[in-house]
């Protein structure tokens, strides 16, 4: 919706700092070896041989500059960019460094519905990258929201959302966020948005959901244009999609692992797992076995691979 506005810029998810850019500043640390005892007792390889820090750090701005550079200009209207990436909640820090003008959009959504989505992705069109486990799943979870929400305590500007408010309140969730990003737009022109970008006025049109995607590149010239999404990208996005999923060991393991989060962000009451303890007992037992079959084989592949 916010890259439908002549003035954003947004491209398909970039992975540029979660990706290239976290990457090669990860190689440049390890090359560099800090430490005068590793200098003197390992062979030294890498750039750091040829660039200095500075030359280097250069390098990357000049690299994130272009990339940002050339989605800017393949829309002409365009004033700023919207990086939509959610793995970017990762590296606050390493964004704010390279782009300290940058502002950060935090769109939250009940947890419970998110890992039913990761969990429906896990076996169709999201099984490369989607935890198929529903504790990884919880933990994924929590750790980009946590991640994110450090934009804010780190004195970014940072404006927190939740998804439900755009079915209750669209227009003017959509109003508060033009605002954000110093874009001015009328009440009028943000419910006409919401209404085009609705679910069901999007699977009603033949094209594709993210029209106001910009393309280029390789995708580009191999596709002649914007790729088709794959079967099952657009879920049905309802609310509360996981009461009819979910069984007492799906409500233990959230709570165990991020039902505190949960709470703070106002989703749940103490008592909506409704196990009793007896369940939660077991629960746990079971939970304590898995992890420790997992540790035995870990270290018994730790060995093997020694000897």
């Amino acid at each position: 919706m916010l890259g439908a506005h002549p003035a954003i810029a947004t491209p398909q998810e970039t992975d540029l700092f979660s990706g290239y850019v976290e990457g090669w500043r990860r190689i440049w640390a390890d090359q560099l070896r800090e430490a005068e005892g590793d200098w003197r007792q390992r062979r030294f390889k890498g750039l750091p041989s040829v660039l200095t820090q500075d030359e280097f750090d250069g390098f990357v701005h000049r690299f994130i500059t272009e990339v940002y550079g050339k989605i800017m200009n393949l829309k002409p209207s365009a004033t700023t960019v919207l990086d939509k990436d959610p793995p970017h909640s990762l590296y606050v820090e390493l964004i704010r460094r390279h782009l300290p003008q940058a502002r950060f959009i935090h769109l939250v959504r009940d947890g419970r519905d998110v890992v039913s989505s990761l969990i429906a992705a896990s076996r169709g069109w999201g099984r490369s990258w989607a935890p198929k486990r529903f504790d990884e799943a919880v933990q994924m979870w929590k750790t980009y929201v946590l991640a994110a929400r450090r934009a804010e305590r780190l004195g970014n500007p940072y404006l927190e959302i939740r998804y439900e408010d755009l079915f209750d309140d669209g227009p003017a969730v959509l109003k508060r966020l033009f605002d954000f990003c110093l874009i001015d737009v009328s009440a009028e022109d943000c419910s006409a948005l919401h209404e085009r970008f609705a679910l069901d006025s999007v699977r009603s049109r033949r094209d594709q959901p993210g029209t106001s995607i910009v393309w280029s590149g390789e995708v580009e010239r191999r596709f002649g244009g914007a790729p088709e999404e794959p079967e099952g990208f657009l879920g049905k996005g309802k609310r509360g999609a996981w009461k009819g999923a979910w069984g007492p060991y799906e409500r233990w393991c959230f709570e165990r692992f991020a039902g505190d989060l949960l709470a703070d962000l106002g989703y749940a009451t103490a008592d909506w797992t409704r196990t009793g303890l007896l369940q939660r007992t077991a629960y746990s037992t079971r939970e304590a076995g898995r992890l420790w079959l997992r540790q035995a084989l870990k270290t018994a592949k730790s060995k093997l691979s020694a000897i």
